[in-house]
């Protein structure tokens, strides 16, 4: 049996979280966050609860998923809604919602006209679970005005039950531009969504005839992280070897991966934790009556043991402690990228070790010196260049590799890095330069600021390029840096997960 690791579940395949569920039940008179980090199993969960409604095992209840991961705005948020909504018809039917009328109207006015059409409807409860909700971070950042509007969807509890599902970069939500009461306090506490027990994972391994020693050992292994859980049960049956399963793993960088996002999506200091030399002893000296313990323990980092004792989980000590890099390309991934991709982490590591955060890259790093990024003296600014006398062919070298921060005039920072990785890997997949159809370099200069980049679906191979690797460039590539990755961290770890 092969378990099932990338894709959410519900129904029959949901295993678990029986306990979670009933608190959640006895809560729907409120609005609801419920906490979990990278690879916790919120989205099944979500899906869980729409199958409860969508069965009539809650009674009189409607559920309606909405995924806004990749939104980046409030029109993505208007399209991520309608789409949910069309892919549902007892919503449609249900309510008398019109979609075409729907598409007509902005993300506020669809917000308060769901809202009216419940209140008119017969239904008696409508959950609106909301998956990736640290998405509201990025756009309220620019559209303070969009809380306001989600918060139109409510209704005091009285028919309409929100459920954010999202990790506690939510607490970096930013409300404080908002010309309505604030969002968040609505949802606080949140609900945290700990690691599996031991009896839960056991009844998930059963499924692939895993004993219940072996399925105690993955239990301690894996700290109960479901995730973890099905990975390495899954590699296990293929090898029927505990320690070399895990060794997959690391080589895969299935660990890098789910360890780096974990620490990514963590509240400051623990966030910066990740690339600190003495990560494992500050996790060894953390106070389990600490305030912020349980999140550390949900992210499958830490855990108390039977007699008290602190434990780090062993998986973060394989990659902490093996004097390997965790930046590895799988064996199996296509030679023809892994040049590219190996060159594209290196540009990381050498955009951290940086002081000043750069603002472009210079034309040795594209032919192949990575070490050029490390300490360069950022670019004068293209007027200077310009009022010199430099040739316009010099002008569109410097725009080779340039963000839209240097051509605007601001200043630097790690969001800028990501740009520039997102150049360095659109020029090895593509063999093209960003915008360099465009001969005259101040028009050029303008589609930086003003255009996200088109991403073309073939690479200079011919091959059709991975749609998850897609994404990631979109995002490293966006004109404006509040619609990137926040950091190269999380740039690194979406990499690592595209061949995880």
């Amino acid at each position: 049996m092969s378990f099932i690791t990338n894709r959410w579940v519900r129904g029959d395949d949901f295993i678990g979280r029986s306990e979670i569920l009933e608190v959640i039940h006895q809560r729907l008179h409120r609005p609801i966050w419920l906490l979990g980090n990278r690879r916790a199993g919120k989205t099944s969960l979500l899906r869980q609860i729409e199958w409860l409604g969508d069965t009539g095992v809650w009674p009189d209840t409607l559920a309606l998923f909405w995924d806004v991961q990749g939104a980046g705005s409030s029109e993505g948020l208007k399209e991520a809604l309608l789409e949910s909504i069309e892919d549902k018809p007892s919503i449609l039917e249900q309510l008398d919602l019109d979609i075409d009328e729907l598409e007509q109207a902005n993300f506020s006015d669809i917000a308060l006209k769901l809202r009216r059409k419940i209140r008119q409807s017969k239904c008696k409860r409508v959950l609106i679970l909301v998956d990736e909700v640290e998405e509201l971070v990025d756009i309220a950042a620019n559209e303070p005005g969009i809380l306001g509007a989600l918060r139109k969807l409510q209704d005091n509890g009285e028919r309409v039950t929100l459920i954010l599902a999202g990790s506690l970069r939510l607490l970096d939500l930013d409300e404080s531009q908002s010309r309505t009461s604030p969002l968040l306090p609505d949802f606080l506490p949140p609900v945290l969504l700990e690691p599996f027990n031991l009896e839960d994972t056991q009844q998930l391994l059963i499924r692939g005839d895993i004993d219940a020693d072996l399925a105690k050992q993955i239990h301690d292994i894996t700290f109960g992280n479901p995730h973890l859980i099905q990975s390495l049960a899954d590699r296990f049956i293929r090898f029927a070897d505990l320690d070399r399963a895990m060794e997959d793993l690391r080589h895969h960088n299935v660990l890098d991966y789910f360890f780096r996002s974990n620490f990514a999506c963590l509240k400051q200091p623990y966030r910066s934790w990740w690339t600190t030399d003495d990560l494992l002893k500050k996790l060894s000296d953390m106070d389990p009556s600490h305030k912020d313990f349980p999140y550390l323990r949900q992210s499958a980092l830490v855990r108390i043991a039977e007699r008290g004792s602190l434990l780090i989980s062993p998986l973060l000590r394989i990659i902490r402690e093996s004097g390997r890099t965790t930046m590895e390309i799988p064996f199996d991934v296509p030679q023809s990228e892994v040049d590219s991709y190996t060159s594209t982490f290196d540009l990381i590591d050498a955009l951290r070790s940086r002081k000043q955060a750069p603002n472009f890259l210079p034309k040795p790093v594209f032919e192949g010196d990575i070490d050029a990024a490390r300490d360069f003296v950022n670019a004068p600014n293209l007027n200077i260049l310009y009022s010199t006398g430099e040739a316009e062919s010099h002008l569109h070298e410097v725009l080779d590799g340039a963000t839209p921060e240097y051509v605007s005039g601001q200043e630097a920072n790690e969001k800028s890095a990501v740009f520039l990785v997102g150049l360095f890997l659109f020029f090895e997949l593509f063999g093209q330069r960003l915008f360099a159809d465009s001969e005259d370099p101040w028009q050029r200069a303008d589609l930086l600021v003003d255009r996200d980049a088109n991403i073309p679906s073939h690479t200079k191979t011919g091959d059709k390029l991975d749609a998850k690797i897609g994404m990631i460039l979109l995002r490293c590539l966006r004109a404006k840096p509040e619609h990137r990755y926040a950091d190269l961290d999380q740039l690194a770890a979406d990499l690592l997960s595209a061949h995880s």
